[in-house]
């Protein structure tokens, strides 16, 4: 950690900046070599020796956070992620739970991930909530087999509802890992993201 509590040099102090890392990486080799992000499998504090540990300060990400920071790294062109610090990190826990989930659906994935990006023009048209929209939903699009798949995350510290234009082709989208389908209406996909959510879309 920074002498500021916090990690990171950036503007952006939040579990986003990962996105941002990425592309600042990318820049560092000129777009021209892999990048793999090297994530979190362990809590900053449990790296001090064990007499000088704040157990207060002892925090690991949450499932969640972990599946957003997975997720915003490919989003932004990560060609690889690596976990460090696990042998830190008391086993089994909720957290190493947490994380095998995470691992389980990238490696169940792993076709798809793999794969080409793909364009297809889509338009962003957010619902009013009462507050400013900074990095907002981000995305790539996956095609594997004739079948699009959609992957977005919100970069924002607040909740977002957005409208997705431009998908025509389709008629609905099959939220992964989340058990519902929503309709696209007149190419139109319309859904809603907590803080730092994650939305992997089947297009069907």
């Amino acid at each position: 950690l920074f002498p500021d509590g916090l990690q990171g040099d950036i503007l952006n102090p939040y579990i986003s900046q990962v996105g941002e890392y990425v592309d600042k990486m990318k820049k560092v080799v000129n777009h021209t070599k892999p990048v793999f992000m090297v994530l979190q499998a362990f809590a900053w504090e449990m790296l001090k020796k064990k007499e000088e540990r704040d157990t207060s300060m002892i925090l690991y990400p949450g499932y969640k956070e972990s599946r957003f920071m997975a997720f915003n790294a490919i989003v932004h062109g990560a060609t690889g992620l690596v976990y460090w610090g696990s042998n830190y990190t008391p086993q089994p826990s909720s957290f190493m739970s947490g994380l095998n989930r995470v691992t389980r659906e990238l490696s169940a994935m792993h076709e798809v991930l793999s794969s080409k990006n793909t364009n297809i023009n889509i338009h962003k048209t957010y619902h009013e909530l009462g507050h400013s929209v900074d990095a907002g939903i981000e995305m790539i699009i996956k095609k594997v087999n004739g079948t699009c798949y959609l992957i977005t995350v919100n970069s924002d510290k607040n909740p977002v509802k957005v409208s997705l234009s431009g998908l025509k082709r389709f008629c609905s989208a099959e939220v992964m890992s989340e058990d519902r389908t929503i309709p696209i209406e007149n190419g139109v996909l319309t859904d809603s993201y907590k803080p730092f959510d994650v939305h992997l879309y089947k297009l069907q």
